[in-house]
């Protein structure tokens, strides 16, 4: 489950980044996987925030 979220995100990112080839698409997508990874390891961090 967690694996075909993480495939899904990264797929998603890389083809965000592979459209807009723009800085600002690049960041937006890591700090969201970064999220994503740390809301998946730690639950209690992402309903505190």
């Amino acid at each position: 489950m967690i694996l075909s979220a993480f495939y899904y995100f990264t797929a998603n990112m890389l083809n965000i980044f592979w459209k807009t080839q723009t800085r600002q698409a690049l960041i937006a997508s890591s700090h969201f996987m970064i999220y994503f990874l740390i809301s998946t390891s730690r639950p209690s961090l992402g309903t505190s925030s």
